[in-house]
């Protein structure tokens, strides 16, 4: 059997910026400068002052307006990006300023960002899942799911070993105050409790 060998190329030559998140809090951008416009700026600023000038991303939540901005190495073509709120939509800006003027020099695509908390179907149910074999561990109300959720982050109690020990989550829900003996398991709010 032959193989066909594709040779992907280091860059495309295309003035363009794209932006990806990789989690609620962090975004990704790629960019690259084509060599003709690259040439065109050159001749427009100089070269001195176009390679010594300042560049940045200003990123822009376009859920409420906030801009900000972050240099950038000259020489980088990938930058992550840390964002305080989630569940909003972001675009960003590759540019330059040269000799006090603000180049922008491309924009990306708007990107909503996912919430950084659990999605839960209309009948409000969480249900978690034995990975192992594929069947429902237990179901869980929405307020139990979030206070189930801030305790494994708070203890930093592993979750599929929750999941896979039925005994300690049968425990701890109904013995939420046994957080620090049962060391498999994840501290939740019974039915009972939860309906306050």
């Amino acid at each position: 059997m032959a193989f066909e060998y594709f040779d992907v190329p280091y860059r495309y030559n295309e003035t363009c910026i794209k932006l990806l998140f990789q989690n609620p809090y962090t975004l990704f951008a790629y960019w690259d400068v084509s060599d003709e416009d690259e040439k065109k700026l050159i001749e427009k600023y100089g070269k001195q002052s176009y390679y010594n000038s300042r560049i940045y991303l200003e990123i822009t939540n376009q859920s409420n307006g906030k801009t900000f901005q972050i240099d950038v190495n000259p020489f980088a073509k990938t930058w992550y990006i840390h964002i305080d709120e989630p569940n909003c939509k972001y675009q960003a800006k590759l540019c330059r300023k040269v000799n006090n003027e603000v180049i922008n020099i491309t924009s990306s695509n708007t990107l909503q960002v996912p919430t950084d908390a659990p999605h839960f179907p209309r009948d409000n149910y969480f249900e978690f899942i034995n990975i192992k074999n594929m069947e429902i561990a237990f179901t869980l109300t929405q307020k139990q799911a979030i206070n189930a959720i801030n305790m494994t982050r708070t203890y930093n109690i592993d979750i599929e070993k929750a999941t896979n020990d039925k005994k300690s989550i049968s425990y701890i829900l109904k013995n939420p105050s046994s957080m620090q003996t049962v060391s498999s398991g994840s501290r939740y709010i019974n039915k009972e409790d939860s309906n306050g």
